[in-house]
């Protein structure tokens, strides 16, 4: 368990950048508690300690569950509360009733899906995601017009009360499982409706995930477990696999029910869900933890997706829309308030499922009269939500030998998050927003296939089938020898030496055809004089168009999120809420304004990342001791860099990235600017700061291009000595069947005047030999998790390492997570940092080029390890 120790009477505090907040056991007598919350320093320091902290039923207030010894630390802190309760507290459900707008026991719930099940045996089937703590049946029950068959047709699934006091979401389950499957086949519009989402939708309804603790009364299950805590965490447990990989599952000693409910959502191949909650009116969407610092914004790669989404639930429940406290009666999770463990993000990142958490009713549980109109609001948005299951890209993965279903994944350029078939049909379903995308498909043993042009529009998904060879059918690859024979005309004498080496790679299975290459480099010094004339005639012609554009008129988009305390020696982020680009579909060009007031400028650096994910580094300790940027507007086309301007910096400066990065992207979604001040004394604040983006083109004066082809006349003598290097390559195509490998050996030498003529030879097999680097590996020494990509975090440290003048080896060993320290002049014993890789070199330092080229890393999302791909430094952007 993480914790850190604190001062509650100080105005800030120093907190560790995680807590399991409300992941541990609570058995026994739960107090339900509301605290004022009337500075962040007590709300992050309730997270600090571990309670399990809801939001409350007000702005200002939260709720705590809290142990009697965690009641006692409240009062040794001093944070002020108020008791409305404790728990257990199990209710008291009066006679066995099945009708709908009533809370319903557990026996009751059990009672009503059996007899759903057996009226309507055609399309429902009542099955179990397997036993509580205590033995209660998490009952499910599936609703598809073929119950019994694997279709190809999405999986949609809805769970409600993972905590046993917020009964709403039951109700509303069973409400939704009884308009199903009574409207399907009428001839209605509604009924109409509903049979078809019935007929081409496999769905699935968990009304009640904790039936121990609703029978109990408790937020918690029987182990005295927040389940909403407990699922793996990205933070706490590095859960940031997937399941196609093979990433671990780490169910083993989670509470029982949510074991049950991942091994059953992993068994199914779900595309999208949800789970209610009460205690707000809110649609909550992920993260609800990442990389970021708590309570502030944290976006999937589907966020745009997530919004309209979320949008699409709130926009038809009226007091959700109308929020006062939230726009558009949407949240993103973990600017609500960060939560480690939680089912959605586990969903999403394990089982590639879109998952959200909808919060029903400010009381966790109303009373049982007000159920009927919870049900108004709410019935045509869970049948609106239901229906985005339909959008974007579906179709069927199939070997294209045997027409076999493929287990594949299906990524979209672009997007760092895949999807996967359903093993046993082969289909996918890739929630898209409209648009024209480009989409990949692979699998293991299978040639993988990339589709450009696919169109999305704004109806029902785009059908598109795809049919993967299997490696080794059709065309191979296989080595083989390979020369290689060049001729030359001239004049001149030289004399010459060289040596030349020369490698082969290939390798094949299968029929069908193979190619091989194989390659050779010399060297050779010589010294030769040579005269000649020439002369020639030609014709040329050319054309050209051009278009004109002037300036385009700047609409300024400004931060709320400031002014802001600049935090020192740390990291402050700041986020700009883009909701209306003004009609601008995508960014042709970007200018930042800020305003920082700061006594030492040369401290601080700043890095402006994009609702996609895409990071420009700003600037990096610029002005040494000067002061603030006052009116600073950061511009590709000003005259200056920021590099050679002086503080206070006011006017136009080329920022050191490119904000050109940004062009081709959506305006929309939520910017980040993220500022590091890396040496502690001074302190500043963020005043201001904002996005002007071009809301149209204006007319002006124009450029124009021309293209054109033409031939001169020329004549000409010379003379020249000179020496050189040179470098040769030679290939050659063979055929073969079966397994093969292709050795050449043999000599080559020449020298030549006039013409000549050179064969080169070289020994390989399948791999080529090269000198063993000991220092090289597979993961970036900035990957410091060994993920395969750079994080934000990851990103910053080596900044450290830029701003410090250099790195060295961890004095001690793993003082350090990454085993390096900044700072010059010390052990060396060690390999130097990947980074370092610019000749003549290592030099022990990072340098501007070198940082740029993680940046790099860090905006494709990933990196792989290239070593024969020509790279300075081994490695290759992208996965």
């Amino acid at each position: 368990m993480k914790r850190c120790m604190f001062l509650l009477l100080l105005p800030t505090l120093a907190l560790c950048s995680f807590s399991a907040y409300g992941a541990q056991a609570r058995p026994g007598r739960i107090a339900v508690l509301e605290a004022p919350v009337t500075t962040s320093a007590v709300a992050q320091a309730l997270q600090a300690w571990d309670f399990d902290v809801d939001r409350g039923p007000r702005p200002g207030v939260v709720r705590v569950y809290a142990t009697d010894e965690e009641v006692r630390l409240l009062d040794q802190l001093g944070i002020a509360y108020k008791v409305t309760g404790y728990q257990p507290d199990p209710p008291d459900f009066g006679p066995f009733d099945k009708s709908l707008g009533t809370y319903h026991s557990y026996a009751e719930i059990a009672a009503m899906l059996e007899g759903y099940a057996a009226a309507h045996p055609n399309i429902c089937r009542l099955q179990s995601a397997g036993n509580s703590h205590l033995g209660r049946t998490l009952w499910v029950l599936l609703i598809t017009d073929n119950p019994d068959i694997e279709e190809n047709e999405p999986e949609f699934k809805y769970i409600s009360t993972i905590h046993g006091d917020e009964p709403v979401g039951t109700e509303m389950c069973l409400y939704f499982i009884d308009l199903l499957l009574n409207a399907y086949g009428t001839e209605s519009t509604e009924g109409q409706r509903l049979t078809w989402l019935v007929d081409n939708t496999a769905i699935y309804v968990m009304p009640l995930m904790n039936p121990d603790g609703h029978v109990a009364g408790s937020r918690y299950n029987a182990q005295g477990y927040d389940l909403n805590r407990n699922f793996p965490s990205y933070i706490l447990d590095d859960a940031d696999g997937n399941i196609f990989d093979g990433d671990p599952f780490d169910a083993a000693g989670r509470p029982t029910e949510v074991q049950r409910v991942m091994e059953w959502t992993a068994s199914r191949s779900f595309t999208l869900s949800a789970n209610f909650h009460t205690g707000a009116v809110v649609v909550n969407y992920p993260f609800d933890e990442d990389n970021v610092p708590i309570n502030t914004y944290a976006p999937t790669p589907d966020d745009e997706l997530f919004i309209h989404m979320s949008k699409q639930y709130s926009i038809y429940n009226s007091p959700m829309w109308n929020s006062t406290s939230f726009l558009y009666g949407i949240t993103n999770g973990s600017d609500w308030y960060t939560i480690y463990g939680g089912m959605q993000d586990w969903n999403y990142r394990y089982v590639s499922c879109n998952d959200v958490t909808i919060e029903l009713a400010v009381p966790k549980k109303p009373s049982a009269s007000a159920l009927p109109t919870y049900w108004t609001n709410n019935k045509e948005s869970m049948l609106s939500y239901l229906e985005q299951v339909h959008k974007g890209v579906r179709g069927i993965v199939t070997d294209a030998v045997t027409a076999a279903p493929v287990y594949a994944k299906v990524e979209v350029q672009g997007n760092a998050h895949a999807v996967y078939t359903d093993p046993a049909v082969g289909n996918y379903h890739r929630l898209l927003l409209p648009g024209t995308y480009t989409l990949s498909f692979s699998a293991p043993d299978y040639v993988s296939q990339t589709v450009d042009g696919v169109v999305v529009a704004s109806g029902l998904a785009t059908r598109l089938d795809v049919a993967l060879m299997p490696v080794g059918e059709g065309e191979g690859e296989g080595e083989g020898e390979g020369e290689g024979e060049g001729e030359g005309e001239g004049e001149g004498e030289g004399e010459g030496e060289g040596e030349g080496e020369g490698e082969g790679e290939g390798e094949g299975e299968g029929e069908g055809e193979g190619e091989g290459e194989g390659e050779g480099e010399g060297e050779g010094e010589g010294e030769g004089e040579g005269e000649g004339e020439g002369e020639g005639e030609s014709e040329g012609e050319g054309e050209g168009e051009g278009e004109g554009e002037g300036e385009p008129s700047c609409v300024l988009h400004a931060s709320l999120d400031a002014p802001k305390t600049l935090a020192d020696d740390g990291l402050t982020v700041s986020i700009l809420d883009i909701l209306y680009p003004l009609g601008v579909a995508k960014i042709t060009d970007l200018d930042v304004h800020l305003d920082i007031a700061h006594p030492y400028t040369g401290q601080l650096s700043a890095v402006l990342e994009s609702p996609s994910g895409t990071a420009v580094l700003l600037f990096l300790n610029v002005g040494g001791s000067g002061d603030d940027f006052a009116g600073s507007i950061l511009d590709d086309e000003a005259p200056e860099s920021i590099i050679f301007g002086a503080p206070p910096f006011t006017g136009r400066y080329q920022p050191q990235g490119q904000l050109s990065d940004f062009d081709g992207e959506s305006a929309f979604g939520i910017w980040k600017l993220t500022i590091l001040d890396d040496t502690p004394g001074e302190t500043g604040t963020l005043s201001s700061w904002g996005l002007c983006i071009p809301s149209g083109p204006a007319e002006g004066e124009g450029e124009g291009e021309g293209e054109g082809e033409g031939e001169g006349e020329g004549e000409g003598e010379g003379e020249g000595e000179g020496e050189g290097e040179g470098e040769g390559e030679g290939e050659g195509e063979g055929e073969g069947e079966g397994e093969g490998e292709g050795e050449g050996e043999g000599e080559g030498e020449g020298e030549g005047e006039g013409e000549g003529e050179g064969e080169g030879e070289g020994e390989g097999e399948g791999e080529g030999e090269g000198e063993f680097d000991p220092c090289f590996d597979e993961y970036h020494a900035a990957d410091q998790d060994y993920d395969g990509r750079v994080s934000l975090s990851e990103l910053l440290r080596v900044i450290q390492f830029y701003n410090s003048g250099g790195h060295h080896c961890a004095l001690t060993p793993d003082a350090t997570e990454d085993g390096y320290q900044p700072g010059t002049g010390l052990a060396r014993d060690c390999c130097p940092h990947h980074s370092d890789y610019r000749t003549p070199g290592p030099d022990w330092r990072i340098d501007l080029y070198e940082l740029l080229r993680l940046i790099q890393f860090y905006n494709a999302k990933a990196y792989h390890v290239c070593p024969g791909a020509g790279t300075e430094d081994g490695f290759c952007v992208g996965p």
